[in-house]
């Protein structure tokens, strides 16, 4: 249940790129929030 005031939209997003020569994937991902609460969200490691 929301307040008076309308829910935010806000979304972030990061990512981690190779800096060790050991790894060979980088891992990105983002979520999104609306009023405070996650509605979406996703991690995955991707192949340099």
């Amino acid at each position: 249940m929301f307040g008076s005031t309308p829910p935010v939209l806000e979304g972030y997003s990061d990512a981690n790129w190779i800096s060790d020569s050991d790894e060979i994937k980088s891992t990105s991902g983002y979520i999104f929030t609306l009023g405070g609460g996650v509605v979406s969200w996703k991690s995955s490691k991707k192949l340099a």
